[in-house]
């Protein structure tokens, strides 16, 4: 039996985050059974940090929000994630590397998510760290759809040969979005460099029931409803919400804490929960690379949003324009010429068009990269395969 590690952000308080951390899991299992295959509950101390003062900041209208999302999430990653609680975590990447050469470990997966990062917010790891498993190991190493968001500082130039070092040791490298890839090439990384979907496209998930749920929670699905995956707090999408509710919408906010919705639901739902509630609305603007993904994957009308002018590199373009070719679904609230009108009429057309036809081709794409995405898992597992015989 070999041991399989799994490095990802699994602990976070994320829909998507814990959703792709499952999916990883659940795909190293049905490849490898008979091996013992767990996520190693390594954190971050940054990132553990950033999670506990969300708790303390309170929510006009909802006080204990985050502390109440805070223990659902707890309590879900204790009950659906199987853990290897059996490690230290340290704020020296050296000395974590060291641990984890120590438990005799056979294969350390990283990935998915926004786990190449360069601290380009104060919580992200800088590099080096944990999730590039710099230097040599006794275990081999492979990167799962990792992503650096499309983030590109001038630290990732100026460490690009340690970039291109760590990278090379990897056996297999596999990256969630183009992006990522142009800039480990940039860096000068010569080993092949695949792009993979996120996990969240390869698994199916358990269905569960929560029509109940959410009528019980204020939602009233036989109106025209509209989820909204993103914060409150910049002007551009109070106005998105202000033109739904004018127009009689139910606004309901899924993930973070919106003081414009007419429902928040982020403490409420379990991840599952979070995922099956995008089969059921009618409408969702999101600014979260997961929502996408299960619009996609339900059949569900969306549009996504921009904050921030790195369209060309975001993961979010990658995903909708070049991965399923739907760029009437996607909009930067950056450029020069937007203002709400610009929503209105995307909104207008993407939802008049969404026919039985586009959902159609949209399930098709999935099953195709489902398929391409094979041969990726087909080389872990005959890597596993050389390295017992």
């Amino acid at each position: 039996m070999q041991k399989i590690r799994i490095l990802t952000y699994h602990y976070l308080d994320n829909n998507g985050s814990f959703l792709q951390a499952y999916a990883v899991l659940s795909l190293l299992k049905r490849l490898f059974p008979r091996d013992d295959v767990k996520i190693s509950d390594c954190r971050l101390p940054g990132l553990r940090f950033h999670e506990l003062l969300k708790i303390a900041k309170p929510r006009p209208g909802k006080p204990l929000f985050a502390y109440r999302r805070h223990r659902l999430f707890r309590e879900c990653i204790r009950r659906e994630l199987e853990l290897d609680r059996n490690v230290k975590s340290f704020s020296s990447c050296t000395s974590q590397m060291a641990a984890l050469d120590a438990e005799g470990i056979d294969l350390a997966v990283v990935g998915s998510d926004i786990i190449w990062s360069f601290g380009y917010r104060a919580f992200l790891p800088s590099f080096p760290n944990l999730y590039w498993l710099p230097g040599n190991t006794k275990f081999r190493k492979v990167a799962f759809a990792a992503s650096s968001s499309g983030h590109v500082p001038r630290v990732a130039y100026a460490k690009r040969s340690e970039i291109a070092s760590a990278v090379q040791s990897f056996d297999i490298v596999t990256v969630r979005d183009a992006g990522t890839a142009r800039l480990l090439k940039n860096c000068g990384v010569e080993k092949e460099i695949l792009v993979m979907p996120d996990p969240t496209l390869l698994w199916d998930f358990p269905e569960v029931e929560v029509k109940v749920k959410l009528k019980n929670l204020g939602v009233d699905l036989d109106r025209p409803t509209i989820a909204v995956l993103f914060p409150g707090k910049d002007r551009r999408v109070k106005e998105i919400i202000d033109y739904f509710r004018a127009s009689h919408h139910q606004v309901i906010a899924l993930s973070m804490y919106n003081p414009y919705a007419d429902v928040n639901l982020g403490d409420e739902l379990t991840p599952f929960e979070w995922a099956e509630t995008l089969r059921h609305v009618g409408f969702c603007v999101t600014d979260r690379f997961h929502g996408a993904a299960f619009c996609l994957k339900h059949g569900t009308p969306f549009i996504v949003i921009e904050h921030k002018q790195r369209a060309e590199e975001s993961k979010r373009f990658d995903l909708v324009v070049r991965e399923f070719g739907l760029p009437q679904c996607y909009l930067d609230l950056t450029s020069a010429d937007y203002e709400v009108s610009v929503f209105e009429d995307k909104y207008t057309h993407v939802a008049a068009d969404w026919t039985p036809r586009i959902r159609s081709l949209i399930t098709e794409r999935i099953e195709h990269i489902r398929t391409e995405s094979t041969t990726v898992l087909q080389r872990m597992h005959d890597l596993m395969i050389n390295r017992s015989a």
